[in-house]
């Protein structure tokens, strides 16, 4: 397997643990912390893996224009992250069902784009 394409399977292995392990430790265990996890994942672990894996992204290329996208991911990755802990725990107390909320996918974008812009302004300072 080439390199690139490994590091490519990587940064994709690695965020999608990260943004799985999320919603699962909320249910294993954060119910009487609701409000540390909620700072900790939506203020610092999420924009941190954005920017990381965006950042990467931008510095290697990968994916060509395709990369791009990967604000749009990361916003959709708060909804997600969003309605798979807090907006279902209401739900689940409450017997309604709540739409997702997007106030904040924001964050997840503008992490991304950072990372991205980052990124690719190094590469192209490296080329010159």
């Amino acid at each position: 397997m080439k390199s690139e394409k490994r590091g490519q399977l990587t940064l994709a292995a690695v965020t999608l643990v990260i943004c799985v392990l999320c919603p699962c430790i909320f249910w294993l265990g954060s119910g009487s912390d609701a409000m540390g996890f909620s700072l900790l994942v939506f203020y610092v672990i999420l924009p941190v893996t954005a920017l990381a894996a965006s950042l990467a992204a931008g510095l290697r290329d990968y994916w060509g224009k395709l990369k791009w996208l990967l604000p749009l991911v990361f916003a959709l990755v708060y909804v997600v992250t969003d309605y798979a802990t807090f907006l279902v725990a209401n739900n689940i107390l409450t017997g309604r069902i709540n739409p997702p909320r997007f106030d904040l996918c924001w964050l997840g974008a503008a992490a991304s784009l950072l990372g991205l812009g980052l990124g690719c302004l190094i590469r192209w300072i490296k080329k010159k």
